[in-house]
């Protein structure tokens, strides 16, 4: 049901619940003051007519009292008047189907169901009852103007229906062309038409939505461009970066690799070698600068991490070499904190699957990290082994320990991650499938 049809029905529904009660409390009324002037007339009436006939009635003039009879005959609305000496008609006139039966008099409108109200007035003299006049008065005027009262309410009454529906169809168009802007206004909104305004229109609660929609499609609106530009500016800075990472890649990787050709050739030239401690110094600065190379490699692949670029080079790797080729590369660094590096070869090769690049760098920050947070003389352990046979898809684990603090309780990983660090054996265990 549409709101148009709920306003029409609605005002609609009031106004014959008001017509209903205004008509019936008139029509009421109208019979109610139509009943007392009745009464009062045949009251005055009959009255009248005692009063007229009484020294007839005394003196037994019958002829007078025929003739009164005749008279009051002449009067509209009288049907019939009878004159009786007690139990004795003296005279009486009118409609003699009305004179043949028995008379009952009535006492208000309701009783009547011959159309006919029945009164009557006693001839008292001095006290002495010497006879009564009875008198019958037609109803029909007063059914007939009742009638025509009951159908004059009527006509107006759906006059008033008719009128009202029409203008609550009015009011309903008003009232639903603004709320079918604001539904017309809400659906290019959310199709994403954010510089759609509303007409304003009046002072009243529609408007004031109106102007509260326009205002937050405003700021809609306002927000939506300063995204765009929080985006343009994040998307410049990011380029920026990637820019600037590209050039620090050639800035950099020239020299390096300058620097460890040249370091090479100084320990692999058989014409001049080199004293031991040359070669030592050869091979540190040999070391170093692959350290500075791995460096450099990293911030690569965390920018192509960002980007979304990030590319793997999938083979088969044997676990135990690639955590004893990370054990070598750190060495130096733990001898020089009397930090002692140990770990438990699987008793069998182990071969996964993986990016040995993206291990050797796992692996490396664990143990550089757990060689950074230990104390001197302290010690970093490492083991691995696998259930099941080569090549077997179920899980290896890789454990390490070392001496050093632990990571708080408040600081854990969710257990759900990768890797979850145990408090009490400052031990971190990590699968691969």
């Amino acid at each position: 049901m549409s709101f148009r049809l709920k306003t029409m029905l609605g005002i609609a529904s009031i106004e014959a619940i008001l017509l209903t009660i205004l008509v019936w409390s008139g029509l009421n009324f109208l019979r109610q003051s139509n009943e007392e002037q009745l009464i009062e007339h045949a009251s005055t009436t009959a009255t009248l007519f005692a009063t007229t006939t009484k020294n007839a009635v005394l003196s037994t003039d019958l002829a007078s009292l025929e003739s009164f009879v005749q008279e009051i005959l002449r009067n509209p609305g009288v049907l019939y008047a009878r004159v009786m000496d007690n139990e004795v008609v003296l005279a009486e006139g009118g409609d003699p189907e009305l004179l043949s039966r028995s008379f009952a008099g009535d006492t208000k409108l309701e009783d009547v169901r011959d159309l006919v109200f029945d009164t009557h007035a006693e001839i008292v003299e001095s006290g002495i009852h010497f006879g009564r006049v009875e008198v019958g008065i037609s109803t029909d005027r007063i059914t007939e103007g009742m009638k025509k009262a009951r159908n004059r309410a009527m006509s107006i009454a759906a006059i008033e229906m008719a009128l009202t529906a029409l203008f609550s169809f009015a009011l309903g168009l008003y009232l639903t062309r603004q709320l079918k802007e604001l539904r017309d206004a809400s659906r290019k909104l959310a199709d994403g038409s954010l510089e759609h305004r509303i007409q304003v229109r009046g002072r009243d609660e529609l408007a004031q939505t109106s102007i509260a929609f326009n205002k937050m499609t405003a700021k809609l609106q306002a927000n939506e461009q300063a995204l765009i530009l929080a985006r343009d500016e994040a998307w410049q800075a990011n380029q920026a970066k990637s820019d600037f990472l590209a050039r620090m890649n050639h800035e950099l990787r020239t020299p390096m690799n300058t620097i460890m050709g040249f370091s090479q050739l100084l320990a692999a030239d058989p014409d001049e070698p080199l004293t031991p401690d040359q070669a030592m110094s050869v091979d540190e600065i040999l070391q170093a600068s692959k350290r500075l190379l791995d460096l450099i490699n990293s911030l690569l692949d965390l920018d192509q991490i960002t980007s979304t670029n990030l590319s793997f080079t999938l083979e088969r790797v044997d676990v135990g070499q690639v955590i004893k080729d990370v054990l070598n590369k750190l060495q130096t660094k733990a001898t020089e904190r009397h930090i002692k590096l140990s770990s438990v070869p699987p008793p069998q090769p182990i071969l996964i699957t993986v990016d040995r690049k993206r291990l050797t760098q796992v692996l490396q920050e664990l143990i550089n990290n757990a060689i950074r947070y230990n104390h001197d003389h302290g010690s970093v352990s490492l083991a691995i082994w696998g259930r099941g046979v080569i090549g077997n898809p179920r899980p290896i684990k890789n454990d390490w320990g070392n001496s050093g603090d632990s990571i708080p309780i408040s600081q854990h990983p969710p257990p759900s991650s990768p890797a979850a660090y145990n408090h009490g054996q400052r031990q971190t265990k990590i699968n691969w499938f």
